[in-house]
């Protein structure tokens, strides 16, 4: 399966990429040098869509770069499912009220 089956084409503002998706919510762009940026929206999780973006990406052996962990993982659906679960993002998407609690005490904040 490649990108075209699994999110529409979106136009681009430059000819040296492809853009799948939507601009509000999952996006995936493929430069031309081969870097593959995804925006994956943790506000409305597509675990399905996730697990094919995972098994595309180990079909054309690729890493998946975690910007939580700061490091490249294997493209693992369970890995990456974790990595994106225990990410700021996703603590702030599904408790935004105690997210910031939890920084305002963590960092000595006055309100």
């Amino acid at each position: 399966m490649e990108l075209p089956a699994l999110l529409p084409p979106l136009d681009s503002w430059s000819a040296a990429d492809w853009v799948f998706g939507s601009d509000d919510d999952h996006r995936v762009q493929v430069w031309e040098d081969g870097d593959i940026f995804f925006k994956l929206s943790l506000l409305r999780p597509d675990w399905e869509l996730f697990r094919k973006l995972a098994e595309l990406a180990a079909t054309h052996r690729l890493l998946w770069v975690s910007t939580r962990l700061g490091r490249p993982i294997e493209p693992v659906f369970q890995a990456i499912r974790t990595d994106m679960m225990e990410s700021p993002a996703h603590q702030f998407c599904q408790d935004p009220k105690g997210y910031l609690l939890t920084l305002k005490d963590q960092y000595n904040l006055d309100p």
